[in-house]
């Protein structure tokens, strides 16, 4: 669907939902339909079901971990090996798409700060983001890790 329409029907499915008083079961893997769209969240894998409570429930389950992103100056395909290798000894995940690294902190166990120091000496930063962890991070947490 385009952006238009995906929005359109989105706004069916909560209109049908407060004004019908009624339940929308939705089979989605788009992240974005459910933080739109959802109170309460069912996680299956493998008809076992691993998470049944509401979303708001499972964001502070997660509540610790933030997603600091970065641009590097220079080709990223080369730099994430490098930004991996430098924080290898953190507990942290990283990931990346054209534009920007990704890494995944549990500031429980690792401070943001302390990651973006260790990026810095050896990368110039060019732009950075700190996020709250998005629910697709979430629901990969909990199929890679479990609840």
């Amino acid at each position: 669907l385009d952006v238009a329409m995906k929005s359109n029907i989105r706004t069916l499915i909560h209109a049908i939902n407060e004004k019908m008083n009624t339940t929308v079961i939705l089979t989605t893997h788009d992240m974005g339909d459910v933080d739109a769209l959802c109170k309460r969240i069912v996680i299956i894998d493998k008809g076992q079901m691993l998470y049944d409570n509401d979303i708001d429930h499972l964001r502070k389950f997660f509540g610790a971990y933030r997603t600091l992103k970065v641009r590097l100056k220079g080709d990223m395909s080369e730099k994430v090996k490098e930004v991996e290798k430098a924080l290898e000894a953190m507990d942290v995940s990283v990931s990346s798409d054209d534009e920007w690294i990704s890494v995944l902190v549990n500031k429980e166990k690792c401070g943001v700060l302390d990651v973006l120091s260790t990026i810095q000496k050896e990368h110039k930063v060019t732009d950075m983001q700190l996020q709250e962890i998005s629910t697709e991070e979430v629901i990969k947490k909990i199929y890679t890790e479990g609840v």
